[in-house]
């Protein structure tokens, strides 16, 4: 025992001291555990399908970087339980540093577009069919942590809902219009007819009689004026 012999020499020391350098050399590494290789092997496994073009190219940089650097450990029958445990602490670390870049492009073009469409000339459901998916792709476009499913969801709905839209059905377009175009067959009628009351329309061929009735009826819509109905 050199340490507290105060007679020792300075070559006993050195000696000493190659014998021990020579013993730390012989140390050997413990293997990694079975346990820590299969978390690695799994979280590897686990993060494997992540898609690259839904991300930003420095966040997957960092990701891709520890990937391999995981692989590596994982390959190497040499590795430790400290590489095991770095590399499972590197790669979580760049998995929730991972920036998604989510391109909503399509999206907001068709949302512009769909905009200038006018109502006058669809059916009422088909329409309504439309107003909803565009409402739900602009509650997408405006939302930050939307993701690029969400969005590309959107696109196909409005999409879809426009291209369905749908000329107006006879009960949409109401009763027929009378056509402006033609030459007035009822000009400054007025009247009311009390419930309970029976009236007789007289007049001779063409002078609008036919016509009143279907306007009361509702059979056709008059272009100006009101009829009502109580």
């Amino acid at each position: 025992m050199v340490a507290g012999c105060y007679d020792t020499d300075i070559t006993q020391i050195n000696e000493m001291k190659t014998m021990l350098n020579g013993a730390m050399g012989s140390l050997v590494a413990k293997p990694a555990g079975e346990s820590v290789k299969t978390i690695l092997n799994a979280l590897i496994t686990s993060v494997s399908g992540l898609d690259e073009p839904s991300y930003t190219n420095d966040s997957w940089a960092a990701f891709n970087a520890a990937m391999n650097g995981a692989k590596s450990v994982r390959d190497n029958v040499g590795s430790v339980n400290d590489e095991y445990l770095g590399a499972i602490s590197a790669l979580n670390t760049a998995v929730s540093a991972l920036v998604r870049d989510i391109d909503k492009t399509a999206l907001n073009a068709l949302i512009a577009e769909s905009k200038g469409v006018s109502k006058g000339v669809y059916s009422d459901e088909s329409w309504e069919n439309f107003q909803s998916a565009l409402k739900e792709a602009q509650a997408v476009s405006a939302d930050e942590n939307a993701t690029q499913t969400k969005v590309d969801t959107a696109y196909t709905a409005l999409y879809n809902a426009k291209a369905r839209l749908a000329a107006p059905t006879e009960e949409d377009k109401g009763p027929v219009l009378v056509s402006k175009e033609l030459s007035d067959v009822l000009k400054g009628v007025s009247l009311e007819v009390p419930r309970g009351c029976l009236y007789a329309v007289m007049g001779g061929n063409g002078t609008g009689k036919s016509t009143m009735l279907k306007a009361i009826c509702h059979i056709c819509r008059p272009y100006r004026g009101k009829v009502m109905v109580d």
